[in-house]
């Protein structure tokens, strides 16, 4: 039988893309999580159902270690990106020391000592990354190679990419101590929000959504010392990553804000929104459309003109009322 690992809790979390893709890809990194030579002494599988709609996942499709808890959220947390607010949902159902927040479609494929070697790496004031070098897949046979933003210049080829995300691994001291996760990265990007908050000198300055980024950000948080295990993570292909249109996500919000202004977190732990009908709502729901620039301000344009002309219809009726709109606006 295998050992658990020390005060170690493992927290993973499914929500959106509810397709077979993405449950292979999910089933396929839980696989590789249970063949590892030691375990987490907790574990929790978190799934968000919003209305009408059906699980992807159960108990019986996961280890045993590995405990199932489904979370029922309403039609305010539609649209948004709940990945960091249910990270620290789930910690609220460990009490370890240390804490491993693991995409649920990510893992070290045959490497049986990567829960170990995070387990070693993570201490009080030290934020561990899943892995130094993380590979994408992209369409079968076809993959994109990344490192960890964490991992010092000489660990890293010269000219490579990186990475912000996939996990971490930190101590339930450095968690409570920032409140955990920033859960309002609504449009996704919650992972190089955490690390421009808490390992600043790793992160380099963004080109863009300035606002998204720097607004949404906590300031004046204990900053971690990085640490990296010199390992692969690959993040399990399920399916085109233009789907998810993450940069004009972000970029959208420079209309309208800062998060904090129109989200609140309610009593399930989830994000939601203050007014469900609220616009950006509408907009966030069709965030695959949001490719280029062009294509942001023709759905900003055609949701706006939506808007206005339901707006119309709902105006009272001026023959019964003797309304004048004309009363009501100068010349």
């Amino acid at each position: 039988m295998k050992t658990g690992i020390l005060d170690t809790a493992l927290i993973t979390i499914h929500h959106g893309g509810r397709n077979e893709l993405r449950r292979e890809a999910t089933l396929r990194a839980v696989a590789s999580w249970d063949a590892q030579a030691t375990l987490p002494e907790q574990a929790v599988f978190l799934e968000m159902l919003l209305p009408g709609e059906e699980p992807c996942f159960h108990q019986a499709d996961l280890p045993k270690w590995l405990r199932y808890i489904r979370i029922f959220g309403r039609e305010r947390n539609r649209s948004i990106f709940q990945k960091e607010a249910m990270w620290n949902l789930g910690a609220k159902f460990t009490d370890r020391r240390r804490l491993l927040f693991i995409d649920s479609d990510c893992d070290p494929m045959e490497n049986r000592a990567w829960l170990q070697s995070l387990y070693d790496l993570c201490s009080p004031g030290v934020l561990v990354h899943a892995g130094l070098h993380l590979i994408h897949e992209g369409q079968p046979q076809e993959q994109t190679d990344y490192y960890s933003y964490l991992a010092p210049d000489d660990k890293v080829p010269k000219g490579a990419r990186r990475f912000p995300g996939l996990g971490y691994c930190i101590s339930r001291e450095d968690f409570d101590a920032r409140d955990g996760f920033n859960p309002f990265a609504i449009t996704g990007g919650g992972d190089a929000v955490f690390l421009f908050e808490s390992a600043r000198k790793c992160v380099p300055r963004y080109k863009f959504a300035k606002r998204y980024f720097n607004g949404t950000a906590r300031q004046g948080l204990p900053q971690l010392e990085p640490a990296v295990p010199e390992c692969v993570i690959r993040h399990n292909f399920h399916g085109d990553k233009n789907d998810r249109a993450y940069r004009w996500s972000r970029e959208v919000i420079e209309l309208f804000g800062v998060p904090r202004a129109f989200c609140h977190i309610d009593r399930a732990g989830l994000v939601a929104w203050n007014d469900p009908k609220f616009w950006l709502a509408d907009i966030a729901m069709q965030k695959t459309r949001m490719h280029t620039m062009k294509e942001l301000l023709e759905l900003v344009a055609e949701s706006a003109k939506t808007r206005l002309l339901q707006q119309d219809k709902n105006r009272l009726d001026t023959e019964n009322d003797n309304y004048n709109p004309e009363d009501f606006h100068e010349n």
